[in-house]
């Protein structure tokens, strides 16, 4: 899930990964399931996503406990979060998942993607995550946004 999330999210947001990128971005989610002991990992890019598209047609439903992880997402997001959520989501999630979780195919979040890269680059990226992120978590985000004190130099 996180591989997959990591190369759709960054497609999304920039531009689409070389197979060779994939792999590299597959190679450290390998590297981290080794140092966690995991077994019988997939030893590529290649083998993961065959390996991955088999456990979405076997594993993968709808129960009980994704719809109460939804009305949790809505309860603490609030409505206007809880659809921007379910909009990003839409746009990164595979088709079986997009299906089974009722997510809607119109992705009316996409042209506010437009808006969200355009911020980027005339520098006003972080107004708007002030707008959409809660004002309780202000400082935090500005700290994961900040370049670490080794790279600024």
């Amino acid at each position: 899930m996180l591989i997959h999330y990591s190369i759709a999210s960054f497609e999304l947001l920039e531009r689409r990964l070389t197979n060779v990128e994939k792999d590299d971005v597959y190679d450290v989610f390998l590297r981290l399931g080794q140092r966690m002991q995991l077994t019988n990992l997939p030893m590529n890019f290649t083998a993961w996503q065959a390996d991955r598209k088999l456990h979405l047609i076997n594993d993968l439903e709808y129960s009980n406990y994704s719809a109460a992880l939804f009305k949790q997402y809505k309860k603490h997001l609030g409505i206007v979060r809880y659809q921007l959520l379910r909009g990003a989501q839409t746009m990164v999630v595979p088709h079986i998942v997009r299906r089974l979780s009722g997510l809607n195919t119109l992705q009316l979040l996409k042209p506010m993607l437009f808006f969200y890269k355009l911020s980027e680059k005339i520098k006003l990226q972080q107004f708007f995550k002030s707008i959409i992120l809660p004002s309780k978590y202000q400082h935090e985000i500005k700290e994961i946004d900040m370049e670490p004190d080794h790279l600024a130099a």
